[in-house]
């Protein structure tokens, strides 16, 4: 009655693209793109061609722009994320420095008193 299933080979799942191929992906599309034609938030698309809600409502050339804006706000964004990183470490590194100090100044502070303590 039940015959064994065979699975389905799939193939494999291509690399997510960098950021930098995404934005030169970006730059050289045309704003005629479907993707800048039509929106979720619009009429969306019938047939494969956007309704006219999508194209009237939002300018091709507007969420093109958009679309580079973000890609250039998220490239800041990694860039400020590497020189958080960086500035972190830094710290921890002068906070480790100051322990350092700290613990040496209280050993020098107690030998110190120690030899006080012994004259009298």
């Amino acid at each position: 009655m039940f015959k064994s299933k065979r699975k389905t080979e799939l193939p494999a799942l291509p690399e997510v693209p960098s950021w930098d191929q995404m934005e030169e992906d970006l730059k050289a599309s045309a704003t005629s793109d479907i993707v800048f034609i039509s929106s979720p938030f619009a009429g969306g698309i019938t047939d494969g061609m956007p309704t006219e809600k999508s194209t009237d409502e939002f300018n091709k050339d507007d969420l093109f722009e958009k679309a580079r804006d973000f890609v250039m706000k998220n490239d800041n964004i990694l860039q400020n994320m590497q020189v958080l990183e960086e500035k972190q470490e830094q710290m921890r590194n002068a906070t480790q420095n100051l322990k350092k100090t700290v613990e040496s100044v209280r050993q020098q502070a107690l030998v110190a008193i120690s030899d006080c303590e012994n004259r009298s």
